[in-house]
């Protein structure tokens, strides 16, 4: 019982922290717990193929949390890795938007809300062009929030556009709740979303980065298994998860039970939406089953490790199901042909199993 609570606390947490939105940042923001230096993760010998690496963190996630996943993308042949320096703290900046006639009215922009964030974005993008020369192309790879302010970064930076070759969304939440629903009045982002998405299409597809990646879990669905309050061997709570996924799935989506996804994204939710002739060969979708939301859980200190059991996207199962994509010229009839099989072998020498 004494794992129950434990595992009952994190899933609660990040319900707080990564499902309810923008808004419950304002009254919820651990601090960090110690100072780390800056650097960025290189690669003696790199793939071609393969562009140096953003990471745009969860909310309230840190570099630490991404350690392992840093690892995996320079074991597949990307010749440097930096992950956007925030910390806890750094999600106080946004609490002066709360007073903002703006954020009443659901019309925060990125700039100035999220200020903090571009400016780490921007650290990172300096790092990986100072390891492999300002010319470089580049990837950005966001988890969750961090997929749609990359998005909405790269609108506010076209110097940088013109260098990124992909981005990639791992249960980001990309779409805004459906138009005329309670869920879209509620608006999580307070019109933050809404402001990028439409930037992001008034680029056009000549401006916007050769490929986005969209990529989905589909290790949660919606449900109450009301028998299924605690499962020992898994070291899982069915019950609470589905719970979670239920009220999450609903917010951001409109849809409820039965409804499949990552436990906090819905499948739904998770695509970007091109309405300018960028088609298929633009947008790559992946649905991974099995995989949940993240591994971790943001703290006032060190993050809190979820059970092994609950695989997410920077797990060694999942890690070559998607990372392949990330290549330049990759597609999704090509991607899973050769490359995934080749990509897997190097992750599982590279990382812990």
């Amino acid at each position: 019982m004494a794992q129950f609570g434990v595992y009952l606390l994190l899933l609660a947490e990040a319900t707080i922290l990564m499902a309810g939105g923008v808004a419950t940042a304002f009254l919820h923001a651990p601090t960090p717990i110690r100072r780390t230096t800056r650097f960025v993760a290189t690669r003696a010998s790199a793939s071609p193929c393969l562009s140096p690496v953003v990471i745009c963190p969860a909310q309230f996630g840190t570099k630490e949390d991404y350690a392992d996943l840093v690892e995996a993308l320079l074991a597949a042949g990307h010749p440097a890795v930096a992950v956007a320096p925030l910390s806890r703290l750094s999600w106080l900046r946004i609490v002066p938007s709360a007073f903002t006639e703006a954020y009443w009215k659901s019309e925060l922009e990125l700039s100035p809300a999220l200020d903090f964030y571009i400016e780490a974005i921007d650290k990172a993008v300096a790092e990986v062009q100072a390891a492999c020369g300002p010319d470089t192309p580049v990837t950005i790879v966001g988890h969750s929030i961090g997929g749609w302010v990359a998005r909405g970064y790269l609108s506010e930076r076209p110097s940088v556009l013109d260098r990124v070759d992909v981005v990639a969304t791992l249960g980001s939440p990309n779409r805004t709740p459906p138009e005329g629903t309670l869920w879209a009045k509620v608006d999580q982002t307070r019109g933050l979303l809404r402001s990028v998405n439409a930037k992001w299409q008034l680029l056009g597809k000549e401006k916007r980065p050769a490929k986005t990646v969209c990529v989905i879990g589909k290790g949660t669905s919606a449900a109450i298994p009301l028998f299924s309050a605690w499962d020992e061997e898994q070291r899982r709570s069915p019950l609470l998860e589905g719970l979670v996924a239920l009220v999450s799935y609903l917010a951001l989506s409109g849809d409820g039970f039965g409804t499949q996804g990552d436990g906090l994204i819905p499948c739904a939710a998770a695509v970007v939406d091109l309405n300018d002739g960028g088609g298929e060969e633009e947008v790559v979708v992946l649905e991974l089953e099995g995989c949940n939301h993240a591994g971790f859980v943001p703290t006032p200190g060190a993050s809190l490790l979820l059970p092994d059991t609950y695989e997410w996207y920077g797990s060694p199962s999942m890690l070559p199901q998607w990372l392949p994509f990330l290549a330049t010229g990759a597609t999704q009839a090509t991607a899973s042909a050769t490359p995934l099989s080749s990509a897997e072998g190097i992750l599982e020498e590279a990382l812990p199993v």
